[in-house]
């Protein structure tokens, strides 16, 4: 049977082999420097022997760990030579089977060295802890593999960061939306930054540094060349062992998405406002009529005034002649007072003069209704307000009442029915188009002579406007639809089938809600929802 062998790496490698007994073991001598052990790997040692004495702790502990690295040494018994038995209880953590504390004592040295070696002997039939531990070595390095392997797949930016700020890790998708190379950013920070983010951004990292989970926090990040992007950023804390780590940054690009948005809300704007001149244009004969009507008796009006004026003018020219023969006295003077008094009541001065007033009084009105139906119409025309203002809800449906009431007025009767409204916040001109477009469905669902009643009331924190009819009703079969774009049950070349569903948008937009009732042949109610300002109340 072979002696058993020892590899003694040590400095002082002469002292130790005094020690140790020629005739009892097979010996091999190394320097620290040489601590290669492929040179051995034909004949493994039984007992590494580690000369730790004047090193410090972490030398020792990365000469244990070089040499557990190797496969070949499993089974091999790792002892070393330390000055503290504090030291050897850490070594042992990180793989030294023994230690012994100068100073050394030869006959503990090779009791020491005896145990190894029936504890090698005994342990390698039985267990194969190294090769469980290499396995598991190679489950670990696996798995961080797949772990890096799925975020080096996902297609948003991903950026881990250390507890100082600096880039631990991006993913391919990171550089293919800012530009910057994972070497140009590992183990540094990332000014991407703007400035009018900054605050904000700040406040989210001490969020998350505070435990708190950040979700969908919508801000702007530059990119390598400059490029600023609109990005949602979700973040938090990684630990290891227990220990807060870094933290784990997504992000997530809707620069796209956000121009598609506002896109989206151009190309509605312009149907909204389509569907508004669409409606102007089929009620244009009845706002034409509307416009007619004053236009037509204030010119009536002038007709008669020019009469009237051409006998004013005929009697001023006579009470000039009685002023000229005035003083002279005789028949002349008589005469010319008399053709006076003939020509004032020919003419019915009296009459003239009060019907005059009235006429004038007429014309105010008419063009004043004229004004009126063209201002209503030009703010209804009007592509629409930038942003919200104070409005008066009763005022809006007053007004559309004036555009369209050519439209109603030969098929219902309007009840009105207003309650003391405040003030909501909202876009007037859309909230009229809304009213018209309800309005005027009432008045085409009655077939011949009818009702529509308005109803306005203050509720807590929002107003409600209801519009009744008494047409037709809306087929049971049809309710659930009448908000879907293009969906008619009007004739075609009638209708567009954008109307209601245009309406809901507009409520849905102001936060308030639309809702509808209906039973055929009794008529239909639509209710409409809508917040109030907050110090309206």
């Amino acid at each position: 049977m072979d002696k058993p062998k020892i590899a003694i790496i040590s400095n002082r490698k002469q002292e130790l082999y005094g020690h140790l007994h020629m005739e009892d073991f097979r010996m091999v001598l190394l320097d620290n420097e040489e601590m290669n052990l492929q040179i051995v790997n034909e004949d493994l040692p039984d007992v590494i022997l580690l000369d730790g004495r004047g090193k410090p702790l972490p030398e020792i502990l990365r000469m244990c760990l070089d040499i557990r690295a190797f496969n070949a040494v499993r089974y091999i018994v790792l002892l070393a030579i330390i000055d503290r038995t504090a030291d050897g209880l850490e070594l042992v953590q990180s793989g030294l089977d023994d230690f012994i504390v100068c100073p050394i004592d030869p006959q503990e040295l090779q009791a020491r060295i005896a145990c190894g070696l029936w504890w090698g002997n005994t342990r390698k039939p039985k267990t194969d802890r190294w090769t469980e531990y290499n396995q598991l070595a190679n489950i670990l390095v696996q798995k961080e593999e797949e772990i890096h392997a799925v975020m080096d797949a996902a297609a948003d930016p991903i950026v881990v960061y250390n507890m100082e700020g600096e880039v631990g890790y991006v993913n391919p998708a990171f550089s293919i939306v800012f530009g910057w190379k994972k070497e140009e950013l590992l183990g540094r920070r990332i000014d991407f930054v703007p400035e009018d983010q900054k605050k904000a951004t700040g406040d989210q990292v001490r969020k998350v540094l505070e435990g708190e989970s950040c979700t969908g926090f919508e801000t702007r990040r530059y990119t390598k060349d400059g490029d600023l992007l609109d990005v949602l950023i979700s973040a938090n804390l990684f630990r290891h062992d227990g220990q807060i780590r870094g933290m784990v940054v997504t992000f997530h690009d809707v620069t796209q998405q956000k121009k598609n948005m506002e896109a989206l809300k151009q190309a509605q704007t312009m149907l909204v406002q389509s569907d508004k001149m669409s409606s102007i244009g089929q009620l244009a004969a009845g706002v034409a009529h509307e416009i007619n009507n004053p236009i037509g008796f204030i010119s009536s009006n002038i007709k008669t005034m020019g009469e009237y004026a051409q006998d004013l003018k005929t009697m001023i020219g006579q009470y000039r002649i009685f002023c000229n023969a005035f003083g002279q006295g005789g028949s002349q003077q008589e005469e010319s007072l008399r053709e006076i008094e003939a020509l004032e009541k020919n003419i019915d001065i009296d009459y003239l003069m009060e019907d005059m007033t009235n006429l004038l009084s007429e014309c105010r009105e008419g063009l004043d209704r004229v004004k009126k139906i063209v201002m209503d119409l030009k703010d209804f025309s009007h592509p629409g307000e930038v942003n919200k203002v104070a409005c008066d809800i009763n005022a809006g449906i007053e007004s559309t009442l004036n555009v369209i009431w050519n439209e109603i007025k030969y098929k219902a009767e309007v009840i009105k029915d207003y309650g003391e409204l405040p003030f909501i916040d909202a876009f007037p001109q859309q909230l009229n188009q809304v009213f018209m477009n309800l309005l005027v469905n009432a008045a085409q669902a009655i077939e011949t002579r009818g009702e529509i009643r308005i109803t306005t009331r203050a509720l807590d924190k929002e107003i409600q406007v209801e519009i009744a009819d008494t047409g037709a009703g809306i087929p049971e079969q049809h309710i659930s639809r009448i908000f879907d774009p293009f969906f008619t049950t009007k004739e075609i070349g009638k209708g567009t089938g954008l109307g209601l569903n245009i309406a809901y948008k507009i409520i849905e937009s102001h936060h308030g809600r639309i809702n509808v009732s209906s039973k055929a042949g009794k008529g239909t109610v639509f209710t409409i929802h809508l917040p109030v300002l907050s110090n309206a109340l």
